[in-house]
C-alpha cells in the first residue's frame, strides 16, 4: 500500500480513539470534576510522551521562534478544548456534544482558508458539506434532517468553544510541523497544557481526590494515554496533507462515538446511523483524496529540494 493509503488508515484509527473519548469523558465526569479530570489525563499523557520523545529523538528543547506557536497550540487545542468539553458534557447530551465537535473539520477548513489561503475548490466544499450531512444523520436521529435538532444552551455553547479552540489549534500545528516532528509537538503541547491545568487547579482550589471504582481508574488511564498517542497520528496527517484535509477525517468522530456508545452504554443504533456512515465516508473521500493528489503534485514540482 502507498503512503496515501497508510495515512488514511492511521487517521481512521485516530478517529476511532477520539470517538471513544466523548463516551469516556461522559462516564468519568460522574467521578471527577472536569478540571481535575483534564489535569490528571494531561499529566499522565505527558509522563508517557516526554520519555518517549527523549528516547526516540534525543531532544526536548524548542527553537525560540516556535515558543509562541506552541503556547497557542497548548492553550487552544488542549487547555481550552478539554475544559470546555468537560464542563459542556455535564449540561448537554453526548449526541449533541458529538454533533458540535463534528463541526471541527468545517471550522478548521474555514480558518485554514482565511489564514493560510488554502485552496477550497468545489470538490472539497462538497466533501465538507456531505460529511456534515452525515454528522446530522448520525446524531440527529429522527430529526437528523433538521439543521439544529437541539436547544442551544450553556452546555452546547461550551462544547462549541471546545470545537473552536481545537480548530484554532490546528492552525498552530501547521506552522510548528514545518520545523518540529509530530512526536515533539505532541509531547510539548501536553506538557505545557499540564502546567496550565495544574495552575488552574491551585488557583481555583479544585478538590483533589481519586476515590473511584477500580474499573473507573482503568478507564481514566486509558483515556489519558490513547488520545495522546492518537494526537501524534493526527499531527502527522496535518504535516503530510495539511490541516483542512486531515480534519476532514474528524467527521467520523460522531459515528465512532455512536459505536462506542452502543457497545459500552447500551444505546440503540438505527437505519439513519448507517446513512450517516455512508455520507461521512464519501465526504472523507471527496475531501481528502483530491487534496492528496494536489499535495503530491506540489511535492513533485518542487523537485529534490523538499527532501534536503
Amino acid at each position: 500500500m502507498g503512503s496515501s493509503t497508510w495515512t488514511r488508515i492511521l487517521l481512521i484509527l485516530v478517529v476511532s480513539i477520539w470517538g471513544s473519548n466523548v463516551v469516556m469523558m461522559k462516564y468519568l465526569v460522574e467521578y471527577f470534576s472536569p478540571l481535575l479530570l483534564s489535569t490528571i489525563r494531561m499529566t499522565i499523557a505527558s509522563l508517557l510522551l516526554i520519555p518517549l520523545v527523549w528516547l526516540l529523538e534525543g531532544r526536548l528543547r524548542l527553537p525560540k521562534r516556535t515558543l509562541g506557536y506552541m503556547l497557542g497550540l497548548s492553550f487552544c487545542s488542549i487547555y481550552i478544548h478539554q475544559l470546555t468539553l468537560g464542563y459542556g458534557v455535564q449540561y448537554t447530551t453526548a449526541s449533541t456534544a458529538a454533533l458540535i465537535i463534528g463541526t471541527i473539520p468545517l471550522l478548521t477548513s474555514l480558518l485554514g482558508y482565511c489564514v493560510y489561503k488554502e485552496r477550497m475548490n468545489l470538490r472539497k466544499w462538497l466533501g465538507i458539506l456531505l460529511g456534515f450531512l452525515g454528522v446530522l444523520f448520525v446524531i440527529g436521529g429522527s430529526g437528523g434532517l433538521r439543521l439544529w435538532p437541539f436547544t442551544f444552551g450553556s452546555g452546547e455553547f461550551l462544547v462549541f468553544l471546545a470545537a473552536l479552540g481545537y480548530a484554532v489549534g490546528n492552525l498552530f500545528v501547521k506552522k510548528l510541523s514545518e520545523v518540529l516532528s509530530p512526536l515533539l509537538i505532541t509531547a510539548q503541547m501536553h506538557l505545557l497544557a499540564s502546567v496550565f491545568l495544574w495552575l488552574s487547579v491551585l488557583l481555583w482550589k479544585d478538590p483533589i481526590h481519586l476515590s473511584a471504582p477500580t474499573l473507573t481508574l482503568w478507564v481514566l488511564l486509558l483515556s489519558s494515554t490513547a488520545p495522546a498517542l492518537a494526537t501524534i497520528g493526527f499531527n502527522m496527517g496535518i504535516q503530510r496533507i495539511g490541516p483542512a484535509s486531515t480534519s476532514m477525517f474528524l467527521n467520523g468522530i460522531p459515528a465512532a462515538s455512536m459505536i462506542f456508545a452502543v457497545l459500552f452504554l447500551g444505546e440503540a443504533i438505527h437505519l439513519f446511523h448507517f446513512a450517516g456512515f455512508a455520507c461521512i465516508v464519501t465526504g472523507i473521500y471527496l475531501g481528502s483524496s483530491h487534496a492528496k493528489e494536489n499535495h503530491n503534485h506540489r511535492q513533485q514540482s518542487k523537485g529534490q529540494f523538499k527532501n534536503v
